[in-house]
């Protein structure tokens, strides 16, 4: 079942929409107490097409309550993998986006929520950290730091390899950097949200298709190295002016 995660972050005036989205998601523990299928997805932001698109000038107020948002792409990842039982194991057969924080942006209105505190505190605490020296030091930082897109490249590979090892739950030390991220077995759903990671936390647009056709991590690095906005892109200019000297 397709619903909104308004039933959690409704503003002022949209109580009856808020009550008709949770009504959804009962729905769906309804159907699970009886033994039958069922799933909510509870759809945020959708950024690249609908109402965003056709009214932009609603995308301020409609931030302050959701900060992040879904493609088009992603947002058909995630009907695919309810149809096709990538769902089953979880408990609460419910899907919510827009739950993650955007770096450089105010609090969103639910964070003063103390229903919410306990998501407020992992958020603020799950940012992804460099390997090697001053891991205290967000990657973020290091990017915009950097001054050679060799160090970028390999401050980006840190970063998915730890992300990875991290999603998926395996040791870091087994993250083969030369293997593919598909080889490590990444569902549509676990793709969608290191794609989304990549976009907010790396600040480059990477699509699902590059991400899971990408030859090896160390690639994927490389691709997301010359894309990120946090990173000055002279450095690619540099490295292709290199390139064609030789």
């Amino acid at each position: 079942m397709l619903a909104s995660c308004a039933g959690f972050t409704a503003t002022a005036g949209q109580t009856a929409y808020a009550a008709s989205n949770t009504f959804l998601d009962a729905f769906v523990s309804y159907r699970k107490d009886l033994g039958l299928a069922a799933c909510a997805i509870d759809i945020g932001l959708v950024g690249n097409v609908g109402y965003m698109i056709e009214n932009i000038e609603r995308e301020a107020e409609i931030s302050a309550a959701v900060h992040d948002r879904l493609t088009e792409d992603e947002l058909l990842a995630l009907v695919k993998a309810a149809i096709t039982g990538e769902f089953a194991g979880n408990d609460d057969q419910q899907s919510l986006t827009g739950f993650r924080l955007c770096p450089n942006k105010p609090l969103p209105v639910w964070a003063s929520d103390p229903k919410f505190s306990h998501v407020l505190a992992t958020l603020q605490s799950s940012t992804v950290t460099g390997a090697g020296d001053n891991k205290g030091i967000a990657v973020q930082q290091r990017l915009k730091q950097a001054d050679s897109l060799e160090q970028v490249v390999g401050l980006v590979c840190n970063a998915l390899v730890l992300k990875i090892s991290n999603l998926l739950t395996i040791a870091e030390e087994n993250v083969d950097r030369k293997k593919p991220v598909v080889a490590y077995g990444l569902d549509s759903l676990v793709a969608v949200e290191l794609r989304n990671w990549i976009t907010l936390d790396l600040e480059a647009n990477v699509s699902l298709m590059e991400l899971m056709n990408s030859p090896s991590i160390e690639k994927l690095a490389g691709k997301i190295a010359t894309k990120s906005r946090l990173v000055d892109q002279s450095l690619s200019r540099e490295e292709n002016v290199k390139g064609d000297g030789n």
